[in-house]
């Protein structure tokens, strides 16, 4: 569900002419134009998102209702034998164009009722709907705070390696609250993990931040190992200790014979030749 969810994400952008003028592209409320064409509303997005899970052996139905003061659409999903709710609309950032960069938003991903009914509301139903309580399967990459503090938010920062830092908080607590706290804060989290620069956005209880980091230039890098011995097909992991641990400084595997041997970016490294001794 979540590969095909970000999938459509990356793929659909978000008809905005077709909202004003359903002439204008009426294929965008169905499952065609957002898989096909690319463009669509709620509508397309809800009907593609069924259309795909259906096919992988996913049950789903379309929910209708209205959010944000306008008529929406979404999706009702069983997994493991137990029900979630997903709006991959409002999890798509509004681009003009197809954008393989634009972030993925994951508020209203495996969501449950209570979640859903703080900026939806159901009005079209064929049937009673279950009340999805489970949390177990929501997006798992945020890191959850129940109110803002300068310091953990800065924190949060601070444990990204790398001149740009992403991060993203699920607020518990209080929306409006950490967002009010935040806005007034901002410049105070930026000084506090050294950033340049730094920009938000909010979506549902999801506040994304990147920020640019203030240089800072690797003095040391330390291997786990020193030699490995590889046969053939064979494979092993490098990991590299860098100093400091604030540098914004990448490490970045490279092989300088890959006729021998090849490493990813996540320093895997893979035997060609029938045995391999590597020395560092």
């Amino acid at each position: 569900a979540l590969a095909l969810h970000d999938a459509l994400v990356k793929h659909i952008v978000y008809d905005l002419d077709a909202v004003e003028d359903s002439s204008k592209n009426q294929n965008a409320f169905n499952a065609y134009g957002a898989i096909v064409n690319g463009k669509a509303v709620c509508e397309g997005y809800a009907e593609a998102y069924q259309y795909l899970l259906q096919k992988v052996g996913i049950q789903s139905y379309i929910v209708s209702g209205s959010s944000k003061e306008q008529s929406h659409e979404w999706n009702l999903v069983r997994l493991d034998g137990k029900y979630y709710y997903t709006d991959v609309t409002w999890d798509d950032p509004i681009t003009e164009s197809e954008d393989e960069n634009k972030p993925i938003y994951y508020p209203y991903f495996n969501i449950t009722t209570a979640r859903l009914t703080e900026d939806h509301m159901i009005t079209d139903t064929y049937g009673i709907l279950p009340i999805c309580t489970d949390e177990s399967l929501m997006y798992k990459g945020y890191a959850k705070l129940d109110s803002f503090t300068v310091d953990s938010v800065a924190a949060l920062f601070n444990q990204q390696i790398g001149s740009q830092k992403i991060v993203r908080i699920y607020v518990t607590g209080s929306l409006e609250e950490f967002q009010t706290q935040l806005g007034n804060n901002f410049n105070a989290v930026g000084l506090k993990a050294g950033l340049i620069s730094a920009i938000g956005s909010f979506v549902g209880r999801e506040i994304y931040l990147v920020g640019e980091a203030i240089p800072v230039s690797a003095t040391s890098v330390k291997l786990n190992r020193a030699t490995i011995s590889l046969k053939a097909t064979e494979s092993a992991k490098l990991t590299a200790t860098v100093l400091p641990s604030n540098t914004t400084d990448a490490v970045k595997w490279t092989s300088d014979k890959p006729s021998v041997a090849s490493v990813d970016d996540k320093g895997n490294i893979y035997s060609i030749e029938p045995t391999l001794e590597v020395f560092e």
